[in-house]
């Protein structure tokens, strides 16, 4: 499983994202797994990515929170989007990837 918090340089989410990240991964009995943190510095980098918003959180080249129609982002601007509500945790993706790791 290639799990990945893709990010804007500079976003000032970067940190509490990749702290969120690694409560959802603990929550779910995954709290050895390991992440990389990706910076998007360009349009086509992005394009390629899937890349939607920053912080985006990634499970095998798929956006946790997609959402359908919602094109790639183009801007690479701090984000004005704020990060889950305080303690909705990105696990939906992460427990339907655990359940069909191989032990």
């Amino acid at each position: 499983m290639n799990i990945e918090l893709l990010v804007v340089p500079d976003c000032p989410h970067a940190g509490p994202a990749a702290e969120l990240l690694r409560r959802a991964l603990v929550s779910i009995g995954l709290d050895g797994t390991a992440f990389t943190t990706r910076v998007i510095s360009d349009a086509r980098e992005a394009e390629a990515a899937g890349f939607t918003g920053s912080p985006s959180f990634m499970i095998d080249g798929r956006d946790l929170f997609a959402e359908p129609g919602r094109t790639p982002f183009r801007g690479l601007a701090p984000p004005a989007a704020d990060l889950p509500p305080r303690g909705i945790l990105p696990t939906t993706g992460l427990s339907k990837h655990q359940h069909g790791r191989k032990p």
